[in-house]
């Protein structure tokens, strides 16, 4: 039986339905259907006397037996109807569904992009504005609908006359990327004639040797005996290396005099072997080393030329190029100048600016614009002058003309580099920055919180935050800048989020490492002896806290800002420390003349602004008046006399003199709300919110101090104002 194709035709059948909303699949497919279980009845009377007979047999059968093999089939859709007044029914027997899916992926080559993410923005914007031109939006035509639009012209044919589609409508997967260039840089000599993959006849060595085609660092085997960076020639049974142009020679066909643009006066000569002993043995334009094979000479002139600027002379003049606003201009002579890009002298063939008297190396043409070095946080910028007078170099600390160009931070204005220095090879990792966007710095992943992401809260220098407290040091987070986790209540100082992992400590002869103390042990730091539970330094038995920990030479404290402090042991002469008038083991020294200045690393790591209940503002460390105060001092916490030439908190008004104690307490290395196991007793850690402020068990008064401890495991409530009342007490 064949199958055909059928199309309802209004003329043949009368209350034929129009071919709308799949109505052709359900009305007439089941109209058929209809039709053909009639002729099956039919046939089925004929084929039970028949057996193994193809169709066609039994269409024959059928026929001439005169069974009618034609039929007329119909059918209605059941339970359907809607009421177009009422609004109410059932318009179909069912709906059918259907989802959209939209992968966008967009690789546009640009050639060398000016700025990624605007390029990426520019390429994102223009298909999003196709896709509502093309698909979503309705294209209204001059035509009679539309007498408004001149007829034949279209209407919505841009962004001016339709809605740009919304956020909602981007697809969920859209990639957009630029191609990236390769870098590739391939002299014009070496394009012309390839070196071969092997050489097996090399007069000077026995085996095969193997192009590698990846930069190596090696040392060439050959008589050059230079150690180099690049591609190289290597023997896998001898383990030896050579320059390509150490072992391979090109049969060439260069003419034995030529006529070069920068030397018109006199054609050029080809040469092999030594250079003439009048010649300086350097290039002209380049100042490379000639290269003995083959080189071209005026011996009128003393004029050479390397190979490589004979087949690719560098060019005339520059137009608009990245280092210069106006065009520069080779000049090809011997001539001592001074490049305005590096500050160094130069001794030939400069490219100047006639219009300002700008000069600069040839090779100070390809100086990056921004990048990153090691010695500095920040990105540095090339600018054409520094600007800062009295400068020194942030790499080779040298002093450097500010006049000339160099590398300078955005950042730190102070900041500069001589252009040769920011650009060594131990110091930039030869990656150009510009146009690349600048990474999150103010985001980090933090090793002592690896599950989460820590973001820098920079302070104003006005808000003290005073219920966070920095993991590390357990101080409170105060006026500084910090990182703060995103998802949990993890937060460090900027500078201690900044501690190295392992250091080197005046205190101890091996290297240190940075323990974040995650189970909040309590230890006591060996160099000021204060209990603490943060992160410490640790070699052995050897324990210090971050903050005596992160302390190196010269050390500058503002109770002593004209001279340095230095450690400097002397063998049983513990020195008085001018902060607290205590004998210390440890001290940090002033070596300037008689000075006789010492501070201890207590009173060296001691807050310089903290913030207490007393006073709405932060207080500031003073450290004591020189002259003697006409009238008495006293503290507003223990509500005794102050000593005014030793160091105490004041307000902001300086109405308010308090002991350095009874601000901090003893214990301020100890993080509120953890659990602390000291002389094999455990406490709890309490910050003091001076609304219950308990009797201290020991010396029977309200506990004063920021912290105080509750001693866990007890039937009755046990508290302590101090770690030394609960030693006593015990």
């Amino acid at each position: 039986m064949q199958g055909h194709s059928l199309t309802p035709i209004p003329t043949k059948v009368p209350n034929a339905s129009p071919t709308a909303a799949s109505m052709s699949s359900d009305m007439y497919g089941a109209a058929v259907l209809d039709a053909c279980e009639q002729i099956k009845t039919r046939m089925e009377l004929v084929a039970t006397k028949l057996s193994g007979n193809s169709f066609a047999e039994l269409a024959s059968a059928c026929y001439f037996q005169r069974i009618d093999l034609s039929a007329h089939g119909f059918y209605i859709l059941p339970d359907v109807g809607f009421d177009w007044t009422s609004g109410k029914g059932t318009p179909f027997r069912y709906y059918t569904c259907g989802a959209a899916f939209a992968e966008v992926d967009i690789k546009l080559d640009l050639g060398y992009s000016l700025n990624h993410a605007i390029d990426i923005g520019q390429i994102e914007g223009a298909f999003v504005q196709g896709l509502g031109w093309v698909a979503l939006e309705e294209v209204k035509w001059g035509d009679a609908a539309h007498k408004w639009i001149k007829p034949g012209n279209l209407l919505t044919c841009g962004p001016g006359n339709y809605k740009i589609p919304t956020v909602n409508d981007i697809p969920f997967n859209f990639n957009v990327s630029l191609l990236k260039m390769c870098d590739f840089d391939l002299d014009l000599h070496c394009a012309k004639r390839q070196p071969p993959n092997v050489i097996d006849n090399f007069e000077t060595h026995p085996h095969k040797l193997i192009l590698l085609k990846e930069r190596t660092e090696f040392d060439c085997s050959a008589e050059c005996g230079k150690a180099s960076v690049g591609l190289t020639y290597k023997c896998d049974e001898c383990d030896v290396a050579f320059h390509v142009d150490c072992v391979w020679h090109p049969a060439t066909d260069h003419p034995t005099e030529v006529n070069h643009p920068y030397h018109s006066l006199h054609p050029l000569k080809l040469l092999t072997g030594e250079p003439p002993e009048y010649s300086d043995g350097t290039c002209r334009l380049c100042g490379r080393e000639i290269d003995k094979e083959l080189f071209y000479h005026c011996s009128s002139c003393n004029f050479t030329l390397d190979m490589p600027c004979v087949l690719n002379p560098p060019q005339k003049s520059l137009v608009g190029p990245k280092v210069h606003d106006h065009q520069l201009t080779l000049l090809p002579r011997l001539d001592s100048f001074t490049c305005n890009a590096c500050g160094l002298k130069g001794d030939r063939s400069p490219y100047a600016c006639f219009d300002c008297g700008f000069m600069i190396h040839q090779d100070c043409l390809g100086l990056p614009r921004v990048i990153n070095i090691n010695r500095h946080d920040h990105r540095v910028s090339r600018t054409s002058v520094l600007g800062v007078v009295n400068s020194v170099c942030g790499v080779c600390r040298k002093k450097l003309d500010w006049t000339c160009g160099g590398f300078s931070c955005k950042r730190c204005p102070d900041y500069v580099v001589h252009s040769k220095c920011a650009t060594r090879n131990d110091v930039w990792n030869g990656k150009e920055l510009e146009g690349v966007p600048e990474e999150e710095e103010d985001t980090i992943h933090h090793f002592s919180h690896k599950e989460h992401y820590l973001r820098r809260i920079r302070g104003n220098g006005v808000l003290y935050e005073e219920n966070k407290r920095c993991s590390a040091c357990t101080h409170p987070i105060g006026l500084q800048s910090f990182y703060g986790c995103v998802d949990c209540d993890f937060s460090l100082h900027q500078n201690c989020a900044e501690c190295p992992k392992r250091k080197r400590h005046v205190l101890h002869n091996e290297r240190l490492t940075l323990d974040t103390n995650k189970d909040l042990e309590v230890f006591r730091c060996d160099a000021c002896y204060r209990r603490s539970n943060g992160f410490m330094y640790k070699d052995g038995d050897k324990m210090l806290d971050v903050l005596c920990g992160s302390i190196s030479e010269p050390f500058v404290h503002p109770s002593h800002p004209h001279h340095p402090l230095y450690y400097i042991p002397t063998e049983n002469d513990d020195k008085i420390c001018n902060g607290c008038n205590r004998r210390e083991p440890h001290v940090l020294r002033c070596i300037e003349g008689d000075c006789g200045f010492a501070l201890c690393f207590k009173c060296a790591t001691q807050p310089k602004v903290v913030k207490h209940r007393v006073d709405d503002h932060p207080l500031s460390l003073c450290y004591g008046e020189e002259e003697e105060a006409s009238g008495k001092y006293w503290c507003d916490i223990c509500e005794k006399e102050t000593d005014s030439k030793e160091w105490f908190y004041t307000c902001k008004d300086q109405r308010a003199s308090l002991h350095r104690e009874c601000v901090l307490g003893d214990s301020p290395g100890l993080m509120p709300r953890s659990l602390a196991k000291i002389w094999r007793k455990s406490y709890e850690v309490v910050l003091n919110n001076s609304v219950t402020r308990p009797l201290c068990k020991r010396c029977k008064d309200r506990c004063k101090y920021p912290i105080y401890f509750k001693l866990l495991g007890r039937t009755s409530e046990t508290y302590f104002c101090s770690l030394y009342c609960a030693f006593l007490f015990h």
